[in-house]
């Protein structure tokens, strides 16, 4: 290969990582043997080749591209997962995307999965999905020929501006999970001032701790304050970034995170 491209790199990855998680379905032997519902999204491979050969920092590709570079092909051959949170619902988990790359050099055929916001590496290098487009809508299906799939490329020397854009994603997605649960958080504290006729002891009620421990899980700190007239938590997403939810029914962002027996946000 004469030339690191997104290509070559796909390829590359294929047979020369493994994955953070080796208990991965498309890694693990144990797993070959299983067979589960196919819910992945596909379309035929495009007869048209499209010729790679610099090196892009970032690649923009759709489901059956095929794409070539110094005798290396890869192709966009699958969506094996779409569980975002579609736009105007209020979800628990932010989800995800994943698309499966089938790689082709010589008599070598493997295939690479990647992750929207988590990236592959190989030799310092680093590829990492990090756009799909168009978002979910509720009650909308997508038309597999719609997606669209950004790819970025880091090479060595690059590590430190790809590692903020991860961080962003990550806390984005973090952000949208969280306003998802902070809105069912204030729904069950009227349910809890209901029952119990006061605010007092809203943030040990116990469907709304179980949303604690779901947001801890994904490194999310809650503070979470009541007395008998109101109450109000806070999430942290990161450095002085939080959401926050209270009595007054709004949830939003703010720069500090609520002190002991704060219980109204102070919003940006």
């Amino acid at each position: 290969m004469k030339k690191i491209t997104l290509v070559t790199l796909f390829v590359l990855m294929m047979v020369g990582v493994v994955p953070a998680h080796a208990h991965a379905a498309w890694w693990n032997p144990l797993s070959w043997f299983k067979k589960t519902p196919s819910t992945s999204i596909s379309v035929p491979a495009k007869s048209e080749t499209r010729k790679i050969t610099g090196s892009e920092k970032q690649l923009t590709v759709k489901l059956g591209d095929v794409l070539e570079a110094y005798g290396v092909k890869a192709t966009v051959a699958e969506v094996a997962e779409d569980s975002r949170c579609p736009k105007g619902v209020q979800c628990i988990q932010a989800g995800t995307v994943r698309v499966r790359i089938a790689g082709k050099y010589g008599l070598l055929s493997k295939s690479i999965v990647f992750t929207l916001g988590q990236p592959q590496s190989y030799k310092g290098h680093s590829v990492v999905l990090s756009s799909v487009t168009p978002e979910k809508v509720a009650g909308k299906t997508i038309n597999p020929g719609d997606y669209v799939f950004t790819f970025t490329h880091t090479a060595p020397g690059d590590q430190e501006s790809v590692n903020d854009e991860q961080v962003n994603t990550v806390a984005q997605n973090n952000r949208i999970m969280y306003m998802g649960a902070s809105s069912k958080m204030r729904a069950l504290a009227e349910l809890a001032k209901e029952k119990n006729g006061s605010y007092a002891g809203v943030c040990k009620d116990d469907a709304i701790t179980t949303i604690f421990q779901s947001v801890k899980q994904n490194s999310g700190n809650v503070v979470c304050n009541d007395s008998a007239q109101s109450w109000a938590a806070s999430i942290h997403i990161e450095a002085n970034n939080y959401v926050c939810v209270d009595i007054t029914g709004k949830t939003g962002d703010t720069h500090a995170g609520l002190q002991p027996g704060q219980t109204q946000c102070v919003f940006n």
